[in-house]
C-alpha cells in the first residue's frame, strides 16, 4: 500500500482533463442555470479555473475557493478581478454576502461531513439562488475503476461512494427543498492505457511511480475492456 496525499499538479490534472469533454458539457449546464439578474457566484474547488472560465463572465463579484497552493496562485493570475481564497470550503466562513448561483463541482467527496457543508452553502444564497452541486455517478465505469483498486493502492477508504444523489434528495426533501437532478453523460478517451495510468498521481492521489507493478499489470489488464481502436474509453456521467 502507498501512503495517499495530495501530489498532482496542474500538469497532470490539465493532462486528463484533456481526455474529457467534461469543461464544455458542464460549463454549457451551469451557464443555462444562470439568470439575468444573477450578480454574485461563489465557486468552490475552482481548480485550475477552466470550468469557472465558462461562467464568470456573467457575475459582477465572484468569489473562488480552492485550497491546492498551485491551482490558487493560477486563479489569482488567470481572474484578477475576483476573490480567491485558498481554503477548504469546510473552512469558509460567509455572514453578509449572499450568492445568487453558488458551484460545487465534485467537492463533496472530500468533505467529512457534507449535509453540513450543504446546510452551510443554502443559508449563503440569495433568495431564488441555487447552489450547483456536481458528482460523478458512482455506476459509471470511471468510478468502478477506482473502486476495483483504490483501497489496495493506498490502503484507504475514498470517499466517492459515501455520498450519493439519493443521499442528497432525501437529505433536502426533509428540508423541503426542490432539488432538480439532471444527467449530463460524460466520455473520457485517453490515447493509450499507459497514457492513462501515468496520471495516477491525479487518479488515485498517490506517486505513479510508488504504484506497486502488479497492480499496473491488474489495471492494464482491467482497463482493456475500455479499450478502442483509438485508445481508452471511459463513461463518467453526472
Amino acid at each position: 500500500m502507498v501512503e495517499s496525499t495530495i501530489v498532482y499538479d496542474d500538469t497532470s490534472f490539465r493532462k486528463f482533463l484533456s481526455w474529457t469533454n467534461q469543461t464544455e458539457k458542464l460549463g454549457k449546464e451551469i451557464l443555462a442555470l444562470t439568470k439575468p439578474s444573477d450578480k454574485i457566484l461563489l465557486d468552490i474547488g475552482a481548480g485550475n479555473g477552466d470550468l469557472t472560465e465558462t461562467y464568470i463572465g456573467h457575475f459582477e463579484q465572484k468569489v473562488l475557493l480552492e485550497p491546492t497552493r498551485a491551482f490558487y496562485d493560477g486563479l489569482l493570475e488567470r481572474f484578477p478581478g475576483a476573490t480567491v481564497k485558498q481554503i477548504k470550503v469546510e473552512e469558509f466562513r460567509n455572514d453578509a454576502t449572499r450568492f445568487d448561483l453558488i458551484v460545487a463541482s465534485h467537492v463533496l467527496y472530500y468533505v467529512s461531513d457534507p449535509f453540513k457543508v450543504i446546510d452551510r452553502l443554502l443559508s449563503s444564497l440569495s433568495t431564488g439562488g441555487r447552489l450547483v452541486m456536481i458528482l460523478v455517478d458512482k455506476d459509471c465505469s470511471y468510478l468502478e475503476f477506482i473502486d476495483a483498486f483504490y483501497y489496495r493502492i493506498t490502503g484507504m477508504q475514498h470517499h466517492f461512494t459515501d455520498i450519493t444523489w439519493n443521499d442528497i434528495l432525501a437529505y433536502l426533501k426533509t428540508q423541503s427543498l426542490h432539488c432538480e437532478v439532471r444527467d449530463v453523460p460524460i466520455s473520457m478517451d485517453a490515447p493509450s492505457l499507459d497514457d492513462f495510468l501515468n496520471v495516477s498521481d491525479f487518479i488515485f492521489n498517490v506517486e505513479a511511480s510508488q504504484i506497486p507493478d502488479e497492480y499496473l499489470s491488474e489495471m492494464r489488464t482491467y482497463l482493456k475492456d475500455y479499450l478502442t481502436a483509438d485508445g481508452l474509453r471511459l463513461e463518467a456521467g453526472n
